[in-house]
């Protein structure tokens, strides 16, 4: 059975006081049209247990699928975030991530990949290209890592770091895995930074799965994604979240028969963005 498929538990980290960015709410934060934490929950979402620990985020999530904790007292670290998240994890495996990892999406399936290759290790953690250990995006025994939690004693403002001292690791290098996934957030330029990168891992996926679902509608068509995605960008933005994925339905539909070539897809699509654009200023004050 490949490693990715084997049942684990995802933790995400948000306590953070974000405070080289004046303690905004980084995971509210928006990377591709999504926010930092979605994009780290869209990234274990095969999780058999997903548990964000920290401040409660505010942001929007799924409550039904994602548990909440926090550490008390607050802001205690991310030591403490994992000592309260893992209280609850079930799964022989516990992955843990900091919630402001936006380009994490292949992250997981090389850290479960690698652990199952090490039977001996309790960890592994990824080491950046400075050679630093990175705890916060790593995959761990759960039993083990209760073990070396208790063996802390008080987690309040432990180190991560420290925390390995406890632990039979293995590391893997920045070279070895997904380009970019260890890039976290944690100042403006930061920020500006991630806006600016080609998301290129998530372009090809998107590519992937339109080619699947053309195929297995039976369609033959070239699908303008750019084109289509800033349209519910614009429709998200001038309207509501929800409208996106109706206008995106509303706009092919309008394009099959107006013809259903590339000019009219593109015809259809600035229809829908002049209306978007138009709805955002009618409705700015309402």
């Amino acid at each position: 059975m490949p490693a990715r498929q084997l049942p684990y538990a995802a933790v995400v980290l948000t306590g953070g006081g974000a405070a080289r960015m004046g303690g905004i709410d980084k995971m509210a934060l928006e990377v591709n049209g999504q926010t930092i934490l979605r994009r780290v929950l869209s990234a274990v979402d095969d999780a058999s247990e997903i548990v964000v620990a920290g401040p409660r985020p505010r942001v929007e999530f799924d409550a039904g699928r994602v548990i909440w904790v926090c550490e008390s007292p607050q802001f205690g670290g991310p030591v403490a975030g994992i000592d309260a998240a893992v209280a609850s994890v079930r799964s022989p495996v516990v992955l843990v991530l900091a919630g402001d990892l936006p380009f994490v999406a292949g992250l997981p399936g090389a850290l479960l990949e690698a652990l199952a290759r090490a039977p001996e290790a309790d960890a592994v953690v990824p080491q950046d290209a400075e050679g630093r250990w990175q705890p916060l995006a790593a995959a761990y025994r759960t039993g083990a890592l209760r073990a070396a939690l208790r063996s802390m004693g008080d987690a309040h403002g432990k180190s991560a770091r420290t925390l390995l001292t406890h632990l039979c690791v293995v590391g893997v290098s920045a070279a070895e895995l997904p380009e970019n996934s260890l890039f976290d957030i944690d100042t403006k330029s930061d920020l500006e930074t991630a806006q600016g990168t080609n998301d290129r891992q998530g372009v090809a996926m998107l590519d992937e799965w339109t080619t699947a679902l053309c195929r297995e509608l039976g369609l033959d068509v070239e699908v303008d994604t750019d084109l289509l995605l800033d349209v519910a960008k614009d429709a998200a933005h001038g309207v509501a979240r929800p409208a996106a994925p109706i206008t995106t339905f509303l706009v092919g539909y309008a394009a099959a028969l107006g013809g259903g070539d590339a000019a009219a897809v593109e015809a259809a699509a600035d229809t829908a963005r002049l209306l978007a654009t138009r709805w955002a200023k009618d409705h700015s004050s309402s």
